[in-house]
């Protein structure tokens, strides 16, 4: 192991860039200060860079001719929460709020590239960073960015998300499976309203509504196969009005469906809409269904951890550790699928009971590990790119 490429004048830069993106957070689709700085950023770099509508942006650092084109993401869009903190950089942007470490990641990503900016001698090939908005919502993000990816060539995606579940000083960095694909669904099962003192003179929804919850939560036990992970979860529901004797014309649910085998996916929507249908039909009910096929589970190349491994081998105070498979999603999966990659998982956990988990409205990344994530990215394209 070497000295920290990551001296402290960087790492003061690192936590000060991210306290500012902590301090403005911006919505999906609505990044156009977070995007204004980042490209103010990598003016001062000296990084030329390319806006894709809406608001991503991407710096293009060319070093000698060479055929690898490896790309560095940091997403960069907030949640719509109202934060619980105490901080001096708590969000300025009321219902809005960085807990997720996306605040984190752009800052990890603009070190890297200002550190490469200055020390790319000798490197064959081009680095894109792409500063990527609307992750948290799964139909833009990636999807924008990835046709003028693919007219670039890229030959290896790399990217990372911060994790309180890990201790600080760790990372995984492992092939295969590591963030699940997403199913989300909408079920609306439909009745006949009626007066409470006469539910026989209509159908209510709300009863096979429950039923049905409580049998599509039961797939991953009772209909699915145990050592194949699978999460169904139901996050919300809602019927009638607030009067208490007034049966309701029709009872809504939705959440999400979490898996890892790619080849489940249609058929775990198939099994849902089964028991649905039929469950509905016992009660006299019916049902309007939606699905929404959000993410694909993101897997690590073999290439991508042999490189990474070499590269954290290098970074004083950083182990890998074997971590289980992130069951939350990410768009990063359209990165990996089509140009092969890794997404790491940077440990930010200190232990203390102050720390929460990622979107709560009391989260706050800790700020000491993030100079591993920057270095991870800087040796990681060294290793790559062969400087």
């Amino acid at each position: 192991m070497g000295a920290s490429l990551i001296t402290k004048e960087l790492e003061e830069y690192l936590i000060k860039m991210r306290r500012h993106f902590h301090r403005h957070p911006e919505l999906s689709l609505q990044e156009a200060e977070t995007e204004r700085r980042i490209c103010e950023e990598l003016d001062q770099m000296g990084i030329p860079w390319v806006h894709i509508d809406p608001h991503n942006v991407i710096g293009i650092l060319e070093g000698e001719p060479g055929e690898k084109r490896l790309c560095i993401r940091g997403d960069i869009d907030a949640l719509p929460m109202q934060e619980q903190t105490d901080l001096e950089f708590k969000s300025v942007n009321d219902g809005v709020m960085h807990a997720c470490g996306h605040d984190a990641h752009t800052a990890i990503t603009l070190t890297a590239a200002k550190y490469l900016a200055e020390h790319h001698e000798g490197m064959r090939g081009t680095i894109y960073f792409v500063f990527q908005g609307a992750e948290e919502i799964g139909d833009h993000g990636a999807y924008d960015v990835m046709p003028y990816l693919r007219e670039q060539g890229i030959t290896m995606a790399l990217g990372m998300h911060t994790w309180e579940q890990m201790k600080s000083g760790t990372i995984c960095v492992e092939e295969g499976p590591r963030a699940a694909g997403t199913i989300m669904f909408d079920i609306t099962v439909k009745g006949r309203g009626s007066h409470g003192s006469r539910p026989d003179l209509g159908v209510d929804p709300i009863r096979p509504a429950a039923n049905m919850i409580e049998a599509i939560s039961s797939i991953p036990s009772n209909m699915h196969y145990a050592q194949d992970p699978l999460v169904v979860n139901v996050a919300r529901i809602k019927a009638g009005t607030t009067a208490n004797n007034v049966i309701p014309e029709t009872a809504n649910f939705g959440g999400t469906i979490r898996y890892f085998n790619p080849k489940s996916d249609q058929e775990l929507v198939a099994l849902m809409k089964r028991i649905v249908e039929h469950i509905a039909a016992a009660y006299g009910a019916s049902t309007d269904i939606e699905t929404t096929f959000s993410c694909e589970p993101v897997f690590n190349s073999k290439e991508a951890a042999e490189v990474s491994e070499r590269a954290v081998q290098q970074i004083e105070g950083l182990t890998m550790v074997h971590h289980d498979a992130d069951v939350g999603s990410d768009d990063f999966y359209l990165y990996t699928k089509e140009f092969g990659g890794m997404y790491a998982h940077l440990g930010t956990g200190n232990g203390r009971p102050d720390q929460y988990a990622q979107h709560h409205p009391k989260y706050h990344v800790d700020e000491e590990p993030l100079k591993y994530g920057a270095e991870y990215y800087v040796r990681f394209a060294k290793e790559y790119l062969g400087f």
